[in-house]
């Protein structure tokens, strides 16, 4: 009896510290005041949470490795009042996964996330399988911070239809393939169709089936303001990924994660075990219902392969239209590196920026209120020849591409293993050029 009682007392107090300390890690966020903390793989009880949340702001954590979505409910984050989605480290030093498979499977096309409210933010969670967008944001004075984007049926994080004063920071985009569209409509990040004041502070797009950033314009649109500063992006717009060659072609695992993977996998009995055994051929399988040479020869016309992308044709011809990029770089694309897209006259500050091993690294006819210490080596084709603004070759380019890779490689892993790697971006390199 004596025994007894010590071990319910014990265990008593080991709830007791438990809460407390579940209680000092949601603190030690310092957001709004918390309305729920999800801590099993459990849709229903987060989306009943973000009812709350639309109706009165505040945070809702989730302390649980993942949260697998059916049909069932969709989140939207439409609020005024201050409010949003935090993921929590878990034991094993990794943040929780929002999967949409499921949802994506039985033929749900909602994005992950949409923000359509003001005053919200989504912090520290993955993103993945979402039969759309990752996150797709139209409202205003939204935060992402932290958020790894992949693998879904669109971008990764759009911001657009009038969305304002929106802050990207610490983010991640990479393989996303708009399957049904052959690949023509997944970017990275897409602040376009008349997003405004729109800034990615440290984000980083690769691998994904159009550009890394795209801010194109429809007729009549206007996507001004536009600030990129410390960020990359690197091999977007090409079809080899999303058959698998590009992995096999650089002797990696079989990413069995893409969709375009999958079907080629339950089209082709053959297919998983020639790529185990270096026999590389896709031709026996099908995406999307087609013949897969079919599907890459569409997907070729319709991706686009390039790095930054700034307009197009309809984005009009004026100063107010603002280009800023700094500490950034744009490498590997079978396109430009910084690309214009037939905009023109828009005002330009590039500053510390770097473009090497593109078709062409930059083409940018702009104003430029602010131009120094930009960067450009090996491009397959020569840079515009039009433009009278200065592009240094450094003379250690074998070395800085080295590094580059480098840096690359470990942001790679480090997102792949569900992990943010904060200490690890481009800037040093930049700053090692001469």
């Amino acid at each position: 009896m004596k025994y007894t009682s010590i071990l319910i007392l014990s265990i008593i107090f080991l709830n007791l510290f438990t809460s407390k300390t579940i209680e000092k890690k949601i603190i030690s966020f310092g957001e709004t005041d918390a309305i729920a903390t999800i801590t099993k793989d459990d849709e229903s009880s987060l989306c009943e949470a973000v009812k709350k949340l639309n109706k009165n702001g505040g945070t809702i954590y989730i302390n649980t490795p993942i949260i697998n979505f059916t049909s069932k409910c969709q989140i939207q984050l439409s609020g005024s009042s201050a409010g949003g989605i935090v993921g929590m480290k878990q034991s094993n030093d990794k943040y929780p996964v929002l999967n949409f498979k499921k949802a994506r499977n039985d033929n749900v096309k909602s994005p992950g996330i949409k923000m359509t409210g003001s005053n919200q933010f989504v912090k520290y969670l993955i993103i993945e399988f979402a039969g759309n967008k990752g996150i797709w944001i139209t409202g205003s004075k939204n935060t992402v911070d932290h958020v790894i984007s992949r693998y879904n049926d669109a971008s990764g994080i759009q911001i657009s239809h009038g969305a304002d004063s929106n802050t990207i920071n610490h983010s991640y985009c990479y393989r996303n393939c708009d399957v049904g569209g052959h690949g023509g409509g997944a970017d990275g990040f897409s602040p376009k169709l008349t997003a405004k004041n729109t800034v990615f502070n440290y984000c980083y797009a690769w691998d994904n089936s159009d550009d890394g950033w795209d801010a194109f314009d429809k007729e009549g649109d206007v996507t001004d303001s536009l600030v990129i500063n410390h960020s990359a992006c690197w091999n977007n717009g090409n079809v080899d990924v999303f058959t698998g060659k590009y992995d096999y072609n650089n002797a990696k695992a079989l990413d069995k994660n893409m969709w375009t993977i999958e079907q080629l996998i339950s089209s082709d009995k053959d297919f998983e075990s020639n790529y185990k055994n270096k026999k590389f051929s896709y031709t026996n399988g099908k995406i999307n219902g087609e013949k897969a040479a079919d599907w890459v020869k569409a997907a070729n016309k319709a991706m686009n392969p390039n790095g930054f992308k700034f307009g197009s044709a309809y984005t009009p011809k004026n100063a107010n239209i603002k280009r800023n990029c700094n500490y950034c770089v744009a490498f590997d694309h079978k396109g430009k590196g910084f690309d214009n897209n037939n905009s023109q006259k828009c005002s330009g500050y590039f500053t510390n920026c770097a473009s090497f091993k593109n078709k062409i690294n930059y083409i940018l006819p702009y104003t430029f209120a602010k131009w120094s210490n930009n960067w450009s080596w090996s491009p397959s084709s020569a840079d515009q020849k039009s433009m009278k603004q200065t592009l240094k070759t450094p003379s250690n380019t074998n070395s800085a591409t080295k590094n580059f890779y480098s840096i690359r490689d470990k942001i790679i892993k480090s997102v792949a293993e569900n992990k943010f790697p904060d200490d690890v971006n481009f800037d040093k390199v930049i700053k090692s050029l001469n």
